[in-house]
């Protein structure tokens, strides 16, 4: 995770500016932490936090209206699922399985909503820990 992680950093910082004079590195996991949890998951950002990492993760809308933490724009890839993450609502997204595909000891892992990743900072952001979050979406009501 060292490597992965190091360069990710760099990238991550020199993306977000951080990069001057006086740099400022921050560690942070593409997706959570993707060698060995699922991505964009809850376990894959708890084990970055606890590692003393940040992450990155990405942010999509379902079709009711919820935002929800997912890279693709389809659930083929990552889920026991098929189609475009736009056509689910939430309570259809959450009967999905985000973690068997990956691994079956993280079956039962869901496509968490980005309110359960910031209910989740309060047990385990540090000071130093950063969190980037990439918008796939690309209209005027998300912020």
């Amino acid at each position: 995770m060292g490597n992965l992680l190091g360069w990710l950093a760099f990238a991550g910082a020199a993306a977000l500016g951080c990069v001057n004079e006086n740099p400022t590195l921050f560690v942070v996991g593409h997706r959570g932490e993707p060698k060995s949890h699922p991505e964009n998951t809850l376990v894959a950002f708890e084990a970055c936090l606890r590692a003393g990492a940040g992450f990155e993760l990405d942010v999509r809308r379902t079709r009711d209206g919820h935002l929800i933490v997912l890279h693709d724009d389809t659930l083929d890839r990552t889920t026991n699922g098929t189609g475009k993450v736009a056509d689910f609502t939430l309570a259809e997204l959450k009967k999905l399985d985000a973690g068997k595909k990956f691994d079956a000891r993280f079956a039962g892992k869901t496509v968490p909503e980005l309110r359960e990743v910031f209910a989740m900072f309060s047990k385990h952001l540090r000071a130093g820990q950063i969190v980037c979050i990439d918008l796939k979406i690309n209209d005027e009501k998300v912020e």
